[in-house]
């Protein structure tokens, strides 16, 4: 019976229900036998889900983040079948996709634990390096908007202390949060007038907006520190899993609040990425 024919919609509803009591069976008594991998599945297919019922709002605007050759992202490969990769894993951009194009391609990492293929290719620091790198610039600009979040709060602050100081000299009624606002808007001199003018409350709002991307900054680096104890240890990058993924996949580097945005390996690490896959595609074809 063909389910993709519309006369067959009951017959359709009923093998989606049908699937749906098989997965539940399979992982509810997945869970006697393998925990861990129940909990992992479980996790695979929710987000799976999650993904295809927000696919359409993804591919809404046809603009998509654009990714350069040589960056580092974190990307959620979905469930694995057999040998496949799959899961939460690092990977590196094998070249520049634009923001028109919905997929990127990618070399997935994983931790080296002794064991490689001749055909992977093993990274000693530099990755550790770039974040480090990167990890230098973030707390620099920290700084830079601290210093002027501390500028602007104290400008903020003598302009509010002038205005009252004025008030008072004028004979307005005034305590340390207000004033005889109404008489000064009729009486004041032209001085007075002028401080008025000042909105306070936007100034607020703008110091109120600097804070927190001074707290988003703070927090980024923290993540960045956390991410980059996962590269202390070499990494290998599995040449036989390169593949071309969804961007949907990318769990990070979409907004420069992102632990891994911007990080760039070196021509010379991704020329050597280069040649190890001519050598196994080429040994690959040869077979």
């Amino acid at each position: 019976m063909d389910l993709k024919n519309k006369n067959n919609l009951y017959a359709l509803i009923n093998a989606i229900k049908n699937l749906s009591k098989r997965q539940e069976s399979y992982l509810i008594n997945e869970t006697q036998y393998n925990h861990h991998r129940a909990a992992i599945l479980y996790y695979g297919m929710n987000d799976t889900l999650s993904k295809i019922k927000n696919e359409h709002i993804f591919h809404k605007n046809k603009q998509f983040t654009e990714y350069k050759r040589g960056m580092i992202l974190k990307i959620n490969f979905g469930l694995p079948v057999g040998s496949e990769f799959g899961g939460d894993h690092y990977a590196i951009v094998l070249r520049d996709s634009k923001r028109n194009n919905p997929l990127v391609s990618v070399l997935p990492l994983k931790s080296f634990k002794g064991k490689f293929h001749n055909s992977d290719i093993i990274f000693n620091s530099e990755i550790y390096d770039a974040i480090k790198a990167h990890l230098t610039i973030f707390k620099s600009i920290k700084r830079h908007k601290l210093k002027i979040f501390h500028r602007d709060l104290n400008a903020n602050n003598k302009k509010i202390q002038t205005l009252f100081q004025l008030a008072k000299e004028e004979g307005f009624a005034y305590s340390e949060k207000s004033f005889d606002l109404l008489n000064a808007l009729f009486y004041g001199s032209d001085k007075l007038h002028n401080l008025l003018a000042f909105k306070s409350s936007t100034f607020r709002q703008q110091l109120s907006s600097d804070l927190s991307k001074i707290e988003e900054y703070m927090l980024n680096i923290e993540k960045l520190n956390l991410e980059s104890t996962k590269f202390k240890s070499q990494s290998i990058g599995i040449i036989s899993q390169v593949r071309t993924i969804s961007k949907m996949r990318v769990k990070f580097s979409a907004t420069i609040y992102d632990p891994l945005y911007g990080i760039k390996l070196s021509s010379n690490t991704m020329k050597n990425i280069d040649k190890k896959l001519i050598s196994y595609y080429t040994t690959t074809k040869v077979h």
